[in-house]
């Protein structure tokens, strides 16, 4: 039997109430895993441009400038991950 949102979503509140506060912290951590691993298809890539416009609003650039910071935080990533590795 497939079970709704609502559902699942009133049974893990009713579990989690039960639970003491550390372990309750380890069903937030599971879930947050969770939403890494398989984030959101309708939310933007993260570092494109509408993922950035989408957080900080509306910018008045000049042309071309937003594909220049894009690529400066692309390199800076790869520089970040080189001096690390």
């Amino acid at each position: 039997m497939q079970q709704t949102m609502t559902h699942l979503l009133e049974k893990l509140l009713t579990v989690a109430r039960l639970l003491p506060n550390d372990k309750l912290a380890e069903v937030l951590d599971f879930a947050s895993y969770l939403q890494q691993r398989w984030p959101d298809p309708s939310r933007p890539e993260r570092g494109t441009a509408k993922a950035l416009l989408s957080h900080a609003g509306t910018f008045r650039l000049e042309p071309g400038e937003l594909d220049r910071l894009i690529a400066d935080i692309a390199q800076m990533r790869e520089l970040d991950l080189e001096s690390h590795a």
